[in-house]
């Protein structure tokens, strides 16, 4: 009886040890999509915030200083994965919100500069899409391997927490679809 309980033991420390590196495994995969998600949001960002800064110069208007401003407060300190998601959809939506006010003013609107920067991050999306697909992909997958029984215990175990999605209604994309 003692063998048994000595094997059973055994075995069940080693199925412990397998979640914990398939769930260690999964994570670094989401990570990976991440980090190739990043560079293409990192120069859509810098773009974005130039197109703001340009179009301040151009109307300095409160409005327009206020959306640079929060824009730039938003972008600093961002370590954390759920709070650069959160940053790219808020810049998404500042992007949303900067067309609706250059809309009002045509002259603004008709600067070649602004015109160039729109055509440069809508050339950056579809790569943006696919990244983002791929890491929702990874976290939903690593996501639903810790929330479910068995493995849950040893994702309790060890402190291993869900990703945050990269989400993005259909009506934000239709909306920063930009035409000149």
């Amino acid at each position: 009886m003692f063998w048994i309980v000595c094997a059973a033991m055994i075995l069940g420390l080693f199925w412990v040890l397998l979640m914990k590196a398939r769930f260690e495994h999964a994570l670094k995969s989401a990570m990976r999509a991440y980090q190739a998600l990043m560079p293409a949001a990192a120069e859509k960002k810098k773009k974005a915030e130039k197109l703001l800064r340009i179009a301040d110069s151009l109307h300095a208007g409160e409005e327009e200083a206020d959306l640079t401003r929060t824009l730039l407060i938003a972008a600093e300190g961002d370590n954390s994965l759920n709070d650069q998601i959160r940053t790219e959809s808020s810049l998404d939506r500042m992007m949303k919100e900067l067309k609706k006010k250059l809309d009002l003013y045509p002259e603004v609107r008709a600067d070649s500069g602004i015109r160039s920067l729109y055509n440069e991050i809508e050339r950056l999306k579809p790569k943006l899409a696919h990244a983002v697909m791929t890491y929702n992909e990874t976290a939903k997958h690593y996501d639903e391997m810790i929330s479910r029984f068995p493995g849950i215990i040893v994702s309790r175990l060890f402190h291993f927490q869900p990703l945050a999605l990269y989400e993005r209604t259909e009506e934000e994309n239709e909306n920063l679809k930009v035409a000149f």
